[in-house]
């Protein structure tokens, strides 16, 4: 079966009433089962996020092109499909499919586009590339992460998310790759830093048992009983403590390594003997903590000859964990720089501007761009909503019923109230 053709597909109308009305659709790039056709393998329109002739020449995601460009990567294949479907003679066509996309979901794509176009123009200033090669490179890795191939996690993520390949590379993999490259340089890791880290995974740890109490009063006469009834400290705990986490093991807690993140808590419970009780914590305005020492666990002795690989590791995950944060902090800089003008949301722009979505950094995102972008992402659901929607609205016709604006409204309100909605507002008024 050739692709580029238009296929004449006779589908039973999906309503019992009328089974003998029938649907033809008329498709491009449609591909038909033994059952019949499938709306959502209907390709209304594919873009390739990253351009790459080899596996070694840079990629550039379609958002961050420049007006016009993405409409011209496409132009060939968007010519050949201005009607995507035909139901019972009524055409649905592209621009209608766009227009919903953009009506529903044009301030969510287009925030995204922006987001693209900026992480692009930071790459491009600091003459970082990132390749085809990079990309692939990046889904093994993340499939290795899994303990599956690459080919595995991509049909993986496409199927749960219900994405395509190019957009699974252009949104879940070219995006969080740039944005590490980028804070990659903004990252170091101390000698400091490898002695905590050091400390954290191998040196001493204190296992104690905890009393969390809400007001001082309360944890100042606990206090004063279980240094009395130090054998009731288990039971105590199990009775009164109002952390439900420990409370069910009668306030035991997972040992405690030096810099665990609560140094206030670490300075009272490295200087505490077994069966030491602690005075009182002071964590927040409403908690307040008790402990009892249970035991202390020896640090465990690592090999001279094992520190450089234990080192090396070390490094690698704090490098990991700051590149993230690194990576989210350039990000939100990044937006704050922007100069964005929303033309869409400003009529008085919007005359200024015809056919102009808005404009980023004195670049202009057309209309035009941002419906293709938003069919990209939401084309195929939009599409087969909008199938759903002729055929019950011929039934309706055929069967001379008018549903009105009242009716809908109820309808809205019964779901609501059936899915517990309005339970909810009123429990938060």
């Amino acid at each position: 079966m050739r692709n580029h053709c238009n296929l004449m597909l006779a589908w039973q109308s999906r309503l019992g009433r009328q089974a003998g009305r029938t649907l033809t659709l008329a498709a491009a790039f449609l591909l038909v089962s033994a059952e019949g056709p499938n709306v959502s393998t209907l390709a209304v329109a594919q873009t390739r996020p990253v351009q790459a002739g080899s596996q070694d020449q840079p990629t550039r995601p379609v958002a961050a092109n420049s007006a016009g460009n993405a409409a011209a990567q496409n132009g060939t294949a968007q010519q050949s499909m201005q009607v995507l479907a035909v139901v019972n003679g009524q055409q649905i066509t592209r621009q209608q499919i766009a227009n919903e996309c953009l009506r529903r979901w044009g301030e969510e794509v287009l925030e995204g586009m922006v987001n693209k176009a900026l992480i692009f123009d930071e790459l491009q200033r600091r003459n970082i590339v990132i390749t085809e090669k990079d990309i692939n490179d990046e889904i093994i890795s993340q499939g290795k992460k899994f303990g599956m191939s690459g080919e595995k996690w991509v049909e993986l993520i496409c199927t749960r998310r219900n994405v395509s390949v190019d957009r699974l590379k252009n949104d879940f993999v070219w995006r969080p790759l740039a944005l590490r490259r980028l804070a990659a340089n903004d990252i170091a890791v101390s000698p400091q830093e490898i002695q905590e880290q050091m400390e954290f995974e191998f040196g001493e740890k204190v296992q104690v048992r905890e009393i969390v109490l809400e007001n001082r009063e309360k944890a100042e006469q606990m206090l004063q009983f279980v240094r009395q009834n130090p054998q009731e400290f288990e039971n105590m705990a199990k009775a009164h403590s109002v952390n439900p986490n420990s409370q069910a093991l009668k306030g035991l807690l997972p040992p405690l390594a030096r810099h665990s993140g609560n140094p206030e808590m670490e300075k009272v419970v490295f200087a505490m003997k077994p069966g030491d009780i602690s005075e009182i914590i002071s964590m927040t305005q409403d908690s307040y903590v008790i402990l009892k020492c249970e035991r202390i666990f020896p640090a465990t002795p690592v090999p001279n000859e094992q520190l450089p690989a234990i080192h090396e590791q070390l490094i690698q995950k704090m490098s990991e964990a700051k590149l993230a944060d690194a990576a989210t902090n350039l990000f939100k800089q990044l937006q704050q720089q922007v100069r964005l003008i929303n033309v869409m949301n400003d009529p008085q722009m919007r005359e200024q501007k015809p056919g102009v979505a808005a404009i980023l950094n004195d670049r202009e995102i057309s209309i035009r761009d941002l419906s293709e972008e938003c069919i990209t992402h939401f084309g195929d659901a939009m599409l087969e909503t909008e199938i759903n929607r002729q055929l019950l609205l011929q039934e309706l016709q055929a069967a001379k019923v008018q549903v009105t604006q009242e009716e809908i409204n109820e309808e809205i309100k019964r779901a609501a109230e059936a899915f517990g909605y309005y339970q909810r507002l009123r429990l938060l008024a």
